[in-house]
């Protein structure tokens, strides 16, 4: 009885679907004559199905270009398929080349102690190419979800471990040609107690800093550190700890994630507006009323407002990113 009632829940989804697409009906049949039937009092599902096959599609079994039809629906199945499958993966491979990114990953530290755990933790098992890769794909994402937000030409990024430590823990150059860019790490990344999650987490900020317009480097440069960390907070890491929110700036993570909140696509609008020049109305039209009041609000006491990654974990992000 139990077989009885499978096989009727099976004809019944058979007959909704081969009426729409015959050739699935024959596909089925194949796979249904695998098995066999469970009492002697009931028909093989494969002879059953081939039977409703055979009603649904208008010829008999016992008819041998009924058979032919049969095999030639099956042949033209798996064109299809076969078709389809290149299909996507052409598309997947074009969006996957969208950016068409070269990365570099240069050790100018080899011997060092930092030298050493970089190309161990980070080189040799392709992980800096990963982390790069896919801080480029969340960026270009957040940026510019559409075609009406134009890219940053970007064709070439080199990730290198200085030899000496430096000022700051990344910096961001040009490179020789348009579309170079080259994010230069201090070895001293390498010497933290969490020296991997903090070097994807650096390398993020990198990257959003680089793929970011800058009106031509009229920009405020607090403001791109601003945008750079509220990305990496968005990608899972926790805060920059160098907070510029005070009193004579506006920008932290935090603001403007809340403008963010407000209006959605606040950032990729901000960003776009920095193409090609900056003025003091460059936020307020991507925010869609005065910045000012908008910092006011976001101070107020009843306000409360607390970023939604403050508790995440540079390693779980990391493993998120580099995975």
């Amino acid at each position: 009885m139990q077989e009885a009632k499978r096989l009727a829940v099976v004809s019944w989804c058979l007959v909704l679907s081969a009426r729409a697409f015959p050739a699935a009906a024959t596909l089925l049949f194949a796979v249904a004559s695998c098995f066999r039937p469970a009492s002697p009092g009931l028909r093989p599902p494969g002879q059953c199905l081939w039977m409703l096959h055979v009603r649904l599609s208008g010829f008999d079994l016992r008819d041998e270009t009924g058979i032919n039809t049969a095999a030639s629906t099956l042949t033209i199945l798996t064109r299809m398929t076969v078709l389809l499958t290149l299909v996507a993966i052409s598309l997947w491979a074009n969006h996957e080349a969208s950016m068409n990114i070269d990365i570099s990953i240069v050790n100018s530290a080899v011997g060092s102690r930092a030298g050493r755990r970089f190309d161990l933790n980070f080189v040799s098992n392709g992980r800096a190419n990963r982390i790069v890769h896919h801080a480029s794909r969340f960026v270009e994402q957040a940026l510019y979800p559409e075609d009406a937000y134009p890219r940053k030409p970007i064709s070439h990024i080199t990730l290198h471990l200085a030899s000496n430590d430096l000022d700051s823990v990344t910096s961001v150059n040009p490179g020789a040609g348009s579309g170079d860019y080259t994010i230069h790490l201090s070895p001293s990344l390498m010497s933290e107690a969490d020296g991997d999650g903090a070097l994807a987490s650096e390398v993020h900020r990198a990257v959003a800093r680089l793929m970011l317009w800058d009106a031509q480097q009229a920009a405020p440069s607090q403001l791109l550190e601003a945008v750079a960390d509220y990305l990496a907070v968005a990608a899972g890491f926790p805060p920059s700890s160098n907070k510029t929110c005070n009193v004579s700036s506006y920008w932290s993570a935090e603001f403007l994630q809340y403008c963010e909140v407000r209006r959605n696509g606040f950032i990729a609008r901000l960003n776009r507006g920095m193409r090609e020049r900056w003025s003091e109305s460059t936020v307020d039209d991507a925010l869609g009323s005065p910045v000012r009041q908008v910092y006011t609000a976001f101070h107020a006491p009843e306000t409360g407002y607390v970023m939604e990654s403050l508790n995440s974990t540079s390693s779980s992000a990391e493993v998120r990113q580099a995975t």
